[in-house]
């Protein structure tokens, strides 16, 4: 079971709709026949996860023109570090709130926890794996699968976290590069 806490989410709810946030998973029957297919064929498996998935994903233009932006107040040691990242993109933006420093960010990239961050990345995913000719399967939209090395290769994932099987090791290290 995978839950995600959401900072302020309810305010975020009110504007969307479950169909505009939820973000399919893999079903627990593909997982059971993928695996036992797996298993009998002795094949590779191969799980990962994959880093920072959410800041590779880009914010629609739909919600960066929405309302100015989705806007983040960043307070207090992380101020620091970023101005001391970047001192002349921050200065002119560092604000005191209560004698404490404080900025405030539009976000172009997604961040985790968002109550959109999930689907956006789903959908982000499922291009880049079709970008690399996977083939989506029609009972379940988040498996997929391709011809390599003379035998399926099978991809089922959640969020970003991925389970990937080949009878051929390096086709499951290839993927993962």
């Amino acid at each position: 079971m995978k839950s995600r806490l959401v900072y302020n989410g309810k305010e975020t709810r009110k504007r969307l709709s479950r169909e505009e946030t939820a973000s399919p998973t893999v079903s627990l029957e593909s997982i059971n026949l993928t695996f036992a297919i797996d298993a009998h064929e002795e094949r590779d498996v191969m799980i990962a996860d994959v880093p920072n998935a959410f800041v590779q994903t880009c914010m629609p233009s739909e919600l960066l023109e929405e309302d100015n932006g989705i806007i983040m107040k960043v307070k207090g040691v992380l101020v620091d570090i970023l101005y001391a990242m970047d001192p002349l993109e921050y200065k002119e933006y560092i604000v005191y709130e209560n004698n404490e420093k404080v900025l405030y960010l539009v976000l172009t990239k997604v961040l985790y926890g968002m109550l959109v961050a999930s689907l956006l990345w789903y959908k982000k995913f499922k291009k880049d794996l079709m970008t690399i000719g996977l083939t989506f399967s029609e009972y379940d939209p988040c498996v997929a699968f391709r011809e390599r090395v003379g035998s399926q290769h099978t991809i089922r994932f959640h969020v970003d976290d991925v389970a990937s099987s080949h009878n051929n090791r390096k086709v499951n290290d290839n993927f993962l590069e």
